[in-house]
């Protein structure tokens, strides 16, 4: 018979819980796969995407100027 096996948790996991992370099972670890809500989330990665491809931009630019 199957025996309920035991969720490992990464060092990271009492910070996660404590933001309000929703923990689920994923290769026998408790693993975070949502936060905020998806609202919140989406959000937040299309602002953080944009930053980051200004950034790049802005740095390819600069290298493009240095050649």
């Amino acid at each position: 018979m199957n025996e309920p096996s035991v969720r490992r948790r990464t060092a990271l996991y009492d910070p996660q819980v404590a933001l309000g992370a929703r923990m689920v099972e994923f290769a026998g670890y408790d693993t975070p796969v949502q936060c905020d809500g998806i609202l919140a989330e989406h959000q937040r990665m299309r602002r953080e995407a944009t930053r980051a491809a200004i950034s790049n931009q802005e740095t390819q630019q600069n290298q493009g100027r240095m050649s």
